[in-house]
């Protein structure tokens, strides 16, 4: 289940992204033209509970693959620079045609794109359930909440882009408890069977090597 990629689209390799393996564990994975390299967690998400998730894409040859309640796990396999990617999509996976799309069967929030590699407590702090407004906001590039204090919306709050949805995603709550702004707040997420793109040309920074993904789920 494809949770978050960056993409070259129309193309099956270019792309980094974060998304269910075997087993039901996460991985991180870096796929150039000419090959892939995967960081796994060795723990399992548990269904139908809610999950943070983070994949940092520090350089060609590092990514690291954190969740709330595991071991971090990092993969050091050295591949080719990813290039040309121009669209991000959330729940979603493959080209843009009818026969190459697939939807995430998961709910989720707070997806958000960095400039540059998270280090470990900014990492931390999102686990723990901090805004992704409240770390490293001047790297942030892209967040998009699918919901909370800005209402019930598929827009990125920093370029002020609407995301194309697909397959008709609804609406269900969030866990209480996200550090949102100052103070704790409820907030609302999409539901499963939906996904959303958008075109990176809309994002004010355009090298997606180096990124931290975070994204909370319920699969």
């Amino acid at each position: 289940m494809r949770l978050m990629e960056l993409h070259n689209d129309g193309v099956s390799g270019n792309k980094v992204y974060l998304h269910t393996g075997a087993n039901d564990r996460l991985q991180a994975t870096h796929a150039p033209s000419n090959g892939s390299a995967k960081a796994w967690l060795n723990e399992a998400f548990v269904l139908n509970v809610w999950h943070s998730a983070v994949a940092v894409f520090a350089s060609n040859s590092s990514r690291t693959i954190y969740m709330t309640g595991a071991t971090p796990v990092t993969n050091t396999t050295a591949q080719s620079s990813i290039s040309g990617i121009d669209i991000l999509r959330v729940g979603k996976y493959g080209w843009n045609t009818p026969t190459h799309e697939y939807h995430a069967n998961a709910a989720v929030c707070d997806a958000a794109i960095w400039d540059a590699a998270l280090t470990t407590d900014q990492v931390g702090a999102y686990l723990a359930g901090w805004s992704p407004l409240k770390i490293a906001r001047s790297d942030l590039a892209c967040y998009i909440p699918f919901g909370g204090l800005d209402g019930d919306h598929d827009r990125d709050l920093i370029s002020d882009t609407t995301l194309t949805a697909y397959n008709s995603p609804t609406w269900t709550d969030h866990p209480s408890g996200l550090i949102y702004r100052d103070e704790p707040k409820f907030i609302r997420s999409t539901e499963s069977g939906g996904g959303w793109s958008l075109d990176l040309s809309a994002l004010r920074a355009s090298n997606r090597r180096r990124i931290g993904a975070p994204l909370t789920f319920n699969g």
